[in-house]
C-alpha cells in the first residue's frame, strides 16, 4: 500500500495542515498513525512512577520521653504500649 493511495481519503484536511507546518504530506500519516506497538501494562507503569513518591521523610523526631523515633505530632506508640501494659504509673 503506498502512501499516496492512503492518503487519497485525507488529502482535502491533510493538504492545509502541511501546509501550515511545513511538513511534507509524506510524512504526516506516520505522525497521524504513531501509536505504541503494545500496551504497557499495570506492572510496567507503576514501575516507572515509583520513584515519583519516593521522598525522605523529614517528620521523624525522638521521643522525649523514652527515645524511640515517632513522628512529629503524633503519640509516640512506645509509650502508649507502656501505658496499656501498665496502666497504675
Amino acid at each position: 500500500m503506498s502512501v499516496s493511495s492512503v492518503l487519497t481519503p485525507f488529502r482535502s484536511w491533510l493538504s492545509p495542515l502541511a501546509n501550515i507546518f511545513s511538513i511534507p504530506l509524506s510524512l504526516i500519516p506516520s505522525i497521524l498513525w504513531a501509536v505504541p506497538k503494545k500496551r504497557t501494562t499495570h506492572s510496567t507503569k507503576r514501575q516507572r512512577m515509583t520513584q515519583k513518591w519516593l521522598r525522605p521523610m523529614k517528620n521523624i523526631i525522638q521521643c522525649p520521653l523514652c527515645g524511640s523515633a515517632t513522628l512529629l505530632h503524633h503519640s509516640c506508640k512506645m509509650c502508649l504500649r507502656g501505658l496499656k501494659n501498665n496502666p497504675d504509673a
